[in-house]
């Protein structure tokens, strides 16, 4: 049976949509098989036809885009010319796409020349290929990822752009030396930096970002270009400046806060960009084989840039020196060290300080005639003082001018006694002291510090302060005494050798009694001395004293008279008066 077909106008209309639906799926397959990281923005394919004139700034001024305006080179086969895909892309940084895109037409053809373009902070992919109907493949070779923009049929000098698209999220820092760095990205803040740690912010596009730092009222804004291969920015808002650093050897190393880098600079001066702040500079010298170094702590600001640091190891050093025994100024001092450039260098006149490198030295002192030398070794545990005595020269021996070793204090133990002694008339007689028994010294010891200082000019000064205990018995009873003494006298000393010197001082002795007491059988007494018809408890005495000393041992004998009337131990007509002898052993210090 035959059967007349008749024409249905919606049949091509329900074939095309078919085709519709087909090309979309199409499309959605190749862009699931793809790599996630890129990926083609749907719809961004379209044809720039010479009415769609596009106006961009670059270093020349105004550049037309239209495609009537581009040089079309021939295609693969020579026969007609190329069509131009011009690529652009969303969020992906420059680094991730000059040079490192690769487009694959399908279907037979072939890319003829390709072209990256740069303006406005944007860059465009050009790629001239033979015309026709394919597919293009596109490679980031730097392991971003792959993506196939589906078939369209591309005319001959015709110009088409589509959109690349980064989807690849990573995690990026920002690291801050100082730390309390506000840091805002994309007009949004994502944290405060700490001190040496980064400040993390996940999820963040690759491509451009504005950010901006604020730190203490200063601030920093810059774009940053996120990328495969840099994901970490420095958030130091800090400004570097020209800092100048100025040693005393050139090629010595220069080390900036501890870091493994050094400079060697072949000049003495040597400058170096430095953030604002404290630092720690390090400089080492060639000389002394790069060991150890010189470590000074530096603080960087626009008006402090310039420091002067030695390269050697120094030491401070003040020089002084001794005349006759007597600390002396304007002494001549002069060093000697060729290899530290110093040759017979007078450095002043004492007291003088100057700052030596390690090393050894040869120190001679001029002063009045008189000339002394001596071996200085300057390095980490020499004394910042250094004293020379000088010896005076003379015809003829004066021991004044002998060098001796002054001692101020010390430590002494004694043997010491003392008697009373009544006088009436013409008359004098040593009294008994313990009521009938014939008693007439009371023996005991003293102990105590001993102070000596010296005048000058061979003059000294004697005191000090001593403890004394008397024992006497007399019939069973057990006699005690407790007395204070501080002398207070005048001498001269002379020294005949730096360790061996004589003295002799004069003036008054004070003894303060602290107490009286009789032991009789198992009982003890405190005595009143006037109901008892005893001495007064304050005693003043003109003393004298002799002495020697040899190194730190001292040998003394000293006397003295009784300058205080003690009235309860005698008749009213009579007086009676202190006499007291003391054998001192003391060693000085």
């Amino acid at each position: 049976m035959l059967v007349k077909k008749y024409f249905n106008p919606n049949q091509n209309k329900i074939i095309m949509k078919f085709k519709n639906i087909i090309a979309l799926l199409i499309i959605a397959l190749s862009t699931l098989g793809a790599h996630a990281e890129i990926k083609y923005v749907n719809g961004s394919l379209r044809l720039t036809n010479s009415s769609d004139i596009k106006q961009t700034k670059n270093d020349l001024g105004q550049t037309n885009m239209a495609s009537s305006l581009v040089d079309f080179p021939m295609d693969h086969d020579g026969n007609k010319k190329t069509t131009l895909l011009r690529v652009k892309f969303k969020t992906l940084a420059f680094s991730d796409i000059r040079d490192k895109f690769r487009a694959t037409p399908n279907n037979g053809k072939h890319v003829v020349k390709t072209e990256y373009h740069e303006w406005d902070g944007q860059i465009e992919y050009w790629i001239f290929f033979d015309s026709g109907k394919c597919e293009i493949d596109f490679d980031q070779i730097d392991g971003l990822g792959k993506v196939r923009v589906p078939e369209y049929d591309y005319e001959s000098e015709q110009m088409y752009t589509l959109t690349l698209e980064g989807v690849d999220l990573t995690t990026i820092s920002f690291t801050d030396p100082i730390g309390g760095t506000e840091v805002i990205l994309d007009g949004k803040s994502v944290g405060v930096t700490k001190a040496g740690e980064p400040l993390s912010v996940n999820n963040i596009n690759l491509g451009s970002h504005a950010v901006k730092y604020m730190k203490d009222g200063r601030s920093k804004t810059e774009n940053i270009e996120v990328s495969k291969h840099t994901t970490t920015f420095n958030a130091d808002t800090r400004t570097p400046i020209d800092v100048t650093f100025e040693t005393d050897e050139a090629g010595a190393g220069i080390t900036i806060d501890n870091e493994p880098e050094a400079y060697f600079p072949t000049t003495r001066v040597y400058t170096l960009k430095l953030f604002e702040g404290k630092h720690t500079v390090t400089v080492r010298s060639l000389k002394q084989g790069g060991e150890g170094g010189v470590e000074r702590p530096i603080t960087v600001t626009p008006t402090q840039n310039y420091f002067n640091i030695k390269a050697s190891q120094t030491r401070t050093i003040q020089f002084s020196g001794i005349y006759a025994n007597t600390p002396t100024s304007g002494i001549n001092v002069t060093i000697t060290n060729p290899q530290e450039g110093f040759k017979n260098t007078e450095i002043g006149q004492t007291p003088v300080t100057r700052v030596l490198p390690y090393g050894k030295y040869k120190v001679e002192m001029v002063y009045a005639g008189s000339r002394s030398t001596k071996t200085l070794k300057v390095n980490q545990a020499t004394p910042s003082d250094f004293t020379m005595a000088l010896t005076p020269r003379r015809e003829r021996w004066n021991p004044l001018d002998v060098d001796y070793k002054k001692r101020i204090w010390g430590m002494s133990a004694a043997w010491v006694s003392k008697q009373y002694v009544g006088s009436m008339d013409s008359r004098k007689e040593t009294l008994e002291l313990l009521w009938e028994d014939p008693v007439k010294t009371l023996n005991g010891v003293q102990i105590g510090v001993p102070i000596m200082p010296e005048l000058g000019k061979g003059f000294i000064v004697n005191t000090g302060l001593f403890a004394e205990f008397y024992f006497s018995s007399s019939d069973g009873m057990d006699f005690t005494e407790y007395n204070l003494y501080i002398p207070a006298q005048i001498g001269y000393k002379l020294p005949f050798t730096s360790n061996f010197a004589i003295y002799a001082t004069g003036g008054i002795g004070m003894d303060i009694g602290l107490g009286l007491e009789l032991e009789y059988g198992d009982e003890k007494y405190d005595i009143d001395r006037k109901e008892y018809g005893l001495w007064n408890a304050f005693q003043l005495n003109g003393e004298v004293q002799v002495g020697l000393r040899f190194k730190a041992l001292q040998c003394s004998f000293n006397y003295g008279w009784g300058l205080t009337n003690n009235p309860n131990m005698v008749i009213e007509e009579a007086k009676c008066h202190q006499r007291k002898m003391t054998v001192n052993l003391g060693v000085m210090f």
